[in-house]
């Protein structure tokens, strides 16, 4: 049992404009023509986190607003988490069949592993149909920008990619109010398994 998995850190990914700026931009993917992927990230963080709070678990957020935050204010802002769930979708237009929820933690960390674990096992059960796809990241590898990202809270740290945008099926799912429930559910019931320390 981890009794010390008491305090999650919900990381809403992106925020602030949404409009390109050469190949990225900090608004993340574009879900629909009204909403982007930092929209999205904010409204299931809150979700996630009012679940989460449901279930016995203490949440913080790196952000609740469509604000732009620096890694650092991110990194502060869940500076006291025991865990930190960093929630973003992701987008590969060459390969619009690409789909499903992949993970990506920091290598050797037992307990981003066990997490990953939990989610692996969980999730699947609420969405039915999910990548069951985990990544140990490095600064080399072909996952730089998954690293960038779990390097911000290391080591403690899993960044969940939802979905892919690219994808007609994860799309429609993950924007609709049944798919948001059922992945809030999936992963509040990871995190009570890892807590209390059911195996994967």
């Amino acid at each position: 049992m981890l009794k010390n998995l008491e305090i999650i850190g919900i990381d809403e990914g992106h925020g602030g404009p949404d409009e390109e700026d050469g190949q990225s931009f900090e608004g993340g993917a574009y879900m629909t023509p009204d909403a982007s992927e930092d929209d999205w990230t904010l409204e299931f963080g809150q979700l996630l986190g009012k679940k989460l709070t449901v279930a016995g678990f203490r949440v913080a957020h790196s952000r609740v607003h469509d604000v732009l935050l620096t890694r650092e204010q991110r990194r502060m802002a869940l500076a006291n988490c025991d865990l930190i769930l960093s929630i973003h979708v992701n987008r590969l237009n060459i390969a619009p069949t690409a789909s499903g929820l992949i993970t990506f933690r920091w290598p050797g960390n037992r307990l981003s592993l066990a997490a990953c674990e939990q989610i692996h096992r969980f999730v699947p059960h609420a969405l039915r149909r999910t990548g069951n796809r985990d990544f140990a990241v490095s600064r080399h590898d072909w996952t730089s920008r998954a690293y960038r990202v779990v390097s911000t809270f290391a080591p403690s740290c899993v960044l969940i990619e939802a979905g892919f945008a690219s994808n007609v099926r994860d799309l429609r799912y993950l924007t609709s109010d049944t798919g948001k429930e059922a992945l809030a559910v999936g992963l509040v019931a990871a995190m009570s398994a890892l807590r209390n320390g059911k195996a994967a």
